[in-house]
């Protein structure tokens, strides 16, 4: 079935934006672009035992953003779903850059890939919706808050904390078992020797007098 795409979005009156399939591509190719001094971590997952994934994660001087590629499609509603799952993600990684001390802004950015599928940048609770032809000149807007060395760290610790896509993921309820017959191992080991000990002691207790006659 063929896919209808509309020349640019419609933003309604409603504050909904009409959308999309995915499609990296062409987004990706433009983040290869950056400059020196970004740095992107492409397909993570949101955690190392989530299927779930986050499509770009850009950092460089004027913060961290997360960015999901979309193409656009007829009859959608993106406003409580799309938008909704990429703000989660920013929160996210929010949350985790300030338990690290690090002071980023995490902006949210949907990166459509084709040029006429939006004529210009349209925010819609606080997501910002940019034409990849418009994307690396929206990424470098703003104030430049993070230092090199800070962009760094930065990658560093998202890195870590969102494996990429093509790593298995962590049997976390499989490990939590094996650690768990591992503890319970030795204690039951423990158990059994102080039964042993305690049987010994008594036959010993009851066959003394019958040794001690002569």
């Amino acid at each position: 079935m063929g896919v209808e795409r509309p020349a640019r979005v419609r933003l309604h009156a409603t504050n909904r934006l009409d959308v999309f399939l995915i499609d990296q591509q062409p987004v990706t190719k433009d983040l290869e672009l950056l400059p020196d001094g970004w740095q992107m971590l492409r397909d993570r997952r949101q955690s190392p035992t989530s299927p779930a994934t986050i499509d770009h994660v850009v950092v460089g001087p004027t913060g961290v953003h997360v960015i999901a590629a979309r193409t656009l499609s007829c009859g959608t509603t993106l406003r409580t779903a799309e938008a909704a799952s990429l703000a989660e993600v920013r929160g996210l990684l929010r949350r985790e850059l300030a338990q690290a001390g690090c002071g980023a802004p995490v902006r949210a950015v949907i990166a459509f890939a084709t040029n006429e599928a939006v004529a210009e940048v349209v925010v819609v609770d606080d997501v910002a919706f940019v034409p990849h032809g418009l994307l690396l000149r929206q990424l470098a807007a703003g104030d430049i808050v993070l230092a090199p060395d800070d962009v760094a760290r930065i990658v560093a610790l998202l890195d870590r904390l969102h494996p990429s896509k093509a790593h298995s993921l962590t049997p976390l309820t499989s490990a939590a078992s094996s650690q768990s017959v591992a503890e319970r191992g030795p204690s039951a080991t423990a158990r059994t020797a102080v039964a042993v000990a305690v049987i010994a002691v008594l036959i010993a207790f009851l066959l003394l007098p019958h040794l001690a006659r002569p």
